[in-house]
This record gives structure tokens, sequence and C-alpha cells, in this order.
């Protein structure tokens, strides 16, 4: 026998041992197709050989035209096949299965830590690569963008309020009225969860209320009265007579939202409190006035930080079984920014100790921190900063929509 065909014949052999040949045609198929920044993505291979050693590759190009990049290496299950829902890869830019993994894991080939920039309209490709011996076998592509939905800026001198609105397609509401707004940063804190909302049909109002043209500079003496007039506003831009308002509130913004939700029940119908305090706070500068004013009067607060019962002063625990409809609560178990998930407890056992708490959920993440409260999941690179509060927004947003779809 000749040199060649025996050649060939151990060359068979040992890739019947490892398992590596493949079966047949290598197919990449990611789902949907086209899909919202906000949507899970599922990424499968098939026609793999059994045990087969690859590695999937995925590639962007931002609206700045940044290259952005990521990878993992797998091994085919005993039919040729992989799902990133399922399997858990060799190596990667992450760790763990995680379906969301290699969106989340993507960097910038230039470096350097700027964002992912998603076109204001139209869609940006996603390309998936798998890669097998320093060649790509097979590849699919998927469009991903931003909701297009109209909104417009609100100001002071115009209308009363600081804030942008994002309206539903066509202008028809298919769900509750939602108003949103951050904390201590200040601004306008949110504009893609907004929009994302506005798409599934609620009138949404991002709101400042300081830190903005006409307001305050900071989280001090803010009225209550300026959050009523948005939400009055708002219920205006709805045609049903007189639907109440969700209302969302992070960090420091939670504790306006239990306050509305306490001082405004005809106004507001659920409380959505992430990363919250259970008591009102001082300002957010000197900590030597109150944060809020009713009617022209301070809202008890207290100066004592992480106290669920302040003894400083004991009324600035917030009174939420006054609050006449459900609350959502969403904690990070490894919260820095103050123990949000203490907070939480507290606010829940109050709800349950007055028999309020029917309909209420309650999301707490072991390992997340402060950011859990930003909602927004599948941000490319986010999966490399914090992928437990990745992890945790990624289960955390469906929820978020399911209970404002229910009103």
């Amino acid at each position: 026998m000749s040199s060649k065909p025996l050649q060939a014949l151990l060359a068979l052999a040992v890739l019947a041992l490892c398992g590596c040949g493949s079966a047949g045609r290598v197919r990449v198929f990611v789902t949907p197709s086209r899909s919202l920044i906000d949507e899970p993505l599922h990424i499968r291979v098939v026609g793999l050989g059994r045990g087969e050693l690859m590695a999937i590759r995925l590639q962007a190009v931002d609206a700045n035209g940044e290259r952005w990049r990521s990878s993992a290496r797998f091994r085919a299950d005993r039919r040729g096949r992989l799902a990133l829902d399922r399997d858990a890869p060799v190596s990667a830019s992450y760790r763990g299965i995680w379906g969301a993994g290699l969106l989340t894991s993507l960097v910038r080939s230039a470096g350097g830590g700027m964002p992912f920039f998603w076109p204001r309209t139209g869609t940006t490709t996603l390309r998936f690569d798998a890669v097998a011996g320093g060649r790509t076998i097979a590849s699919d592509e998927v469009r991903r963008g931003l909701p297009e939905v109209k909104s417009r800026a609100l100001s002071i001198a115009d209308d009363g309020f600081y804030g942008r609105f994002f309206s539903p397609p066509g202008g028809r509401a298919r769900g509750a009225p939602v108003l949103i707004f951050g904390g201590s940063e200040g601004g306008l804190s949110f504009r893609l969860v907004p929009a994302l909302l506005a798409e599934r049909g609620h009138p949404t109002l991002s709101l400042a209320y300081f830190g903005a043209p006409g307001l305050p500079t900071n989280l001090k003496r803010i009225p209550l009265e300026y959050f009523a007039g948005a939400l009055r506003w708002l219920r205006r831009q709805t045609k049903e007579s007189s639907p109440r308002v969700a209302v969302i509130g992070v960090s420091r913004g939670s504790e306006a939202a239990q306050l509305l939700g306490v001082h405004y029940p005809q106004l507001v119908g659920a409380v959505v409190a992430a990363v919250p305090s259970n008591s009102a706070l001082c300002d957010a500068a000197a900590c030597d006035a109150p944060a809020w004013t009713f009617r022209g009067r301070p809202i008890p607060y207290t100066r004592q930080m992480d106290f669920t019962q302040p003894t400083d002063n004991p009324a600035a625990v917030i009174p939420v079984e006054r609050i006449d409809g459900r609350m959502l609560l969403v904690c990070g178990g490894k919260d820095l920014v103050w123990r949000s998930c203490a907070y939480l407890r507290a606010i829940e056992a109050r709800r349950k100790r007055f028999e309020r708490a029917s309909g209420d959920v309650v999301f707490a993440y072991p390992q997340a921190g402060h950011s859990v409260g930003e909602f927004l999941p599948y941000i490319p690179g986010a999966g490399r900063l914090a992928p437990a509060d990745e992890r945790a927004r990624e289960d955390l947003w469906p929820q978020v929509v399911s209970f404002l779809a229910r009103g």
C-alpha cells in the first residue's frame, strides 16, 4: 500500500476517535432575524461532528462606524449541535451558560470605553460566524435596532415641567400611561426605556426634576406638586376618561414614586420602585434639608443612610400602605450605593402588615448591584463590566413589561 492512502486512512481514524469530523452541512441559526434592542436572541449551530470543537464569532459596526467583536469556543453535543441558551463555552469572552453572552461581551476593536451607538433610524447588522480550523464555515446575520416612535421635548416655560414624551405608534395607547424618572444623577435619566415602553403601547413621559433647564440644581426641596402636574398632563394624552398612571422611580427617585402613590392615589395606579429606599432621605447636597415638599411643607426626612427604621425621625418611613395600587420592587444584593434589598424587604413587610400586598411583585437579585435599576437588558459590552447586573436586567425587564401590561 502506498503512503498516501495510508495517511488518508490514519486521518479518518483520528477524526472518528476524536469525533471532530463534520457530520453534514454546518448551519448557523440566529432568531429572530429582526428585533428591538431589548429582545433576546437565540443562537444555534447544527451539522457539526459529534464533540467537534468550533468557535462562534460575533461582529458588528455601530452607528459611529466603530467595529465591535466577541467570540466563544464550544464543543458540539453528541448530535453535532450546540445552542448558546443551553451550552457553556469551553472558552469565551464571558463565563457560563449565557444566551446573550456574545452580545453583552462585545468589545470595541479600537479599545477604549465608548458605548455602542445604535442608529436613530434603521437597524444594525449583527453577523455570527461559525469558525473551525481558522476558516468561516457558516454564518447568519440579523438586524437589530431602536423603536421608531415619535417623541417631543417638553419645557418648563411651555409645559410646566422638563421632560420628553414618547407616544405609541399611531398615537394609539394600548396600555397604561407611564411616568419614569431617575435618581440623584439629575436630568433626564431615561430615553431608550421610555421609547421601548411606547413601542408596546404605553404613552410614556421621561421626567427631570432637577439638574435640567429651569429646574433646581440639586435634589433639594422638590415639590411633589411638580410631579402631579406631569401626571395630570400625561393622563390627558390618552383617550381614556381617567386612566391612572404607572410611576417608575429609580434609586432616590423611588422615594418620589412612592410618595406620589401615597399623596395622589387618584392619579397613580401602580408604582415601580427600583433599588429603592423605604424612607424619605435628606437632600442630596448637604443633607441639611428635605429632598421633597408637599403643600409647601417638608416631607419628614432622615439623615440616616441604610436605616430601615430611622431613629432620628421615624416619620421619614414612607407609609406605603396608602398606595392604592400594585407595586413592583427590585433590588441588588451587592448594591454599593445603599442596602437596597434591606429597604425593599422593609417596604414589602409593611405592605403585607397592612394587607396591601395583593398583586405586588418583588425581584431581589443577590449578585446584582445598583445598576439593575437601569432596566434595559442586552447592552453591548455590559456583560464585561457588570455581568451579574446585566443578567439580572435580562430577567427583570420582561417582568416589568408584563407588570405594566396588566395596567
